[in-house]
């Protein structure tokens, strides 16, 4: 225990004595990207999700990485406006992002960042922050992956519902440089590098151990956000109306797809009824009220979905 105590003292002194500034501003030294877009389901609701990468640009050096903040434009026309007011969007951060970070598991974990808020900025606007909780030396000691390098690094998950499959999400990055009410500082992109550890208790001191920079002007690519071909509607774009249902259940099917038949089992697996697809709606009212699964053919594929009659 004395050996570690000894350890991350001299980490604290080294991370002191090499930070000559402190809070430079820096303009265009990292990057945001998209990668790993598609489309979801749960067999009810459809969703849109992708991940959020970081990495330095045009030489920045390395740096573990502080409070963060960023915006994300989309389709109210896919998902409604004010996607968090009306629980249409979450951000994830599990094992294996770097917001996601900590020392520990399960209830005992130390995390690395705390205090994850998501906003309206407007009603096609999310704005995403989350909070440094851990000092850059403890980072360092604990071996996080929460240093930012000229590699991509994956930095948190973001998940949209939709209110229609059928139109195109158009999430993109927010990159509108326009200061409120003036000076650099009030950008929107909000980033920094993390600051140190008071030497005398290892508690994360941002007042007498600041950070080194304050980072202006991100350079946001949202190419990776488009979805591939592979995500172009298929039966996942395909909705049941109403659900819960009394009687009749519609179905809402894009025009490129052809369906040819259904078949609806109880919670059980048991086969109630399978059917060509030849007229709509689907006539419900001879079942007891209820959850069902009904899975849909199309030439290429099958889905289940869950349905509920009342």
């Amino acid at each position: 225990m004395k050996n570690n105590y000894i350890i991350l003292l001299i980490l604290v002194l080294i991370a002191q004595l090499s930070l000559a500034q402190e809070n430079q501003d820096v303009f265009e030294a990292i990057q945001f990207t998209f990668e790993n877009a598609k489309n979801t389901t749960d067999g009810t609701t459809d969703y849109y999700e992708v991940d959020v990468y970081l990495q330095t640009i045009n030489g920045q050096e390395d740096f573990y990485l502080g409070n963060t903040q960023f915006y994300i434009k989309y389709n109210t026309d896919a998902f409604g406006e004010f996607v968090k007011v009306n629980d249409n969007f979450v951000e994830e951060h599990p094992d294996g992002y770097i917001a996601g970070e900590g020392e520990g598991t399960g209830r005992d974990k130390k995390h690395a960042y705390t205090s994850f808020t998501i906003n309206d900025n407007q009603s096609d606007v999310v704005a995403v922050t989350f909070l440094q909780d851990m000092g850059r030396e403890s980072m360092m000691y604990y071996k996080l992956n929460t240093k930012i390098t000229a590699t991509p690094q994956l930095l948190i998950h973001l998940k949209f519902t939709y209110n229609d499959i059928n139109k195109d999400p158009m999430v993109a990055f927010e990159d509108n440089e326009d200061q409120v009410n003036g000076g650099i500082n009030n950008a929107r992109d909000q980033n920094r590098s993390a600051c140190g550890e008071d030497p005398n208790n290892f508690q994360m001191d941002c007042r007498d151990f600041p950070r080194k920079y304050v980072f202006q002007d991100a350079v946001f690519d949202s190419t990776g956000a488009t979805l591939s071909i592979d995500n172009s509607p298929t039966l996942h774009s395909v909705s049941l109306y109403p659900n819960p249902t009394t009687s009749e259940l519609f179905i809402n099917t894009p025009s490129n797809i052809n369906l040819k038949s259904y078949s609806i089992h109880d919670i059980f697996g048991r086969l109630i009824t399978t059917k060509d697809i030849k007229n709509h709606p689907i006539d419900m009212s001879n079942l007891q009220s209820g959850m069902y699964l009904i899975t849909l053919k199309s030439d290429a594929e099958n889905i289940t979905k869950r349905i509920v009659k009342e």
